[in-house]
């Protein structure tokens, strides 16, 4: 019954356990290459985040974005590193 609603469904939702591909493409990249990725990303969010969020000057901004960055960054890292690693079945 849940194939025939899923194959129903307007929008194709899939059953299947398959990952998307971009999630994938994500995993298969070198961890240097993900950091590389992430951290000026999540600085820039951070950045905006204090100027905007908690009205700091723009060199506080700077700096807290950096600092900020950083673990979130080894956050990402290591969640990927369980997802993919959840994924092969080890």
């Amino acid at each position: 019954m849940l194939s025939e609603l899923a194959s129903a469904h307007p929008f194709g939702v899939s059953t299947s356990r398959e990952p998307p591909k971009l999630v994938l493409r994500w995993e298969s990249l070198s961890t240097p290459v993900q950091a590389a990725i992430v951290f000026p990303l999540l600085a820039v969010v951070f950045f905006f985040l204090n100027l905007l969020g908690f009205n700091q000057p723009v060199w506080r901004s700077i700096l807290y974005g950096l600092i900020e960055s950083a673990p979130f960054t080894a956050l990402v890292l290591v969640a990927t590193a369980n997802e993919r690693r959840k994924r092969s079945g080890r």
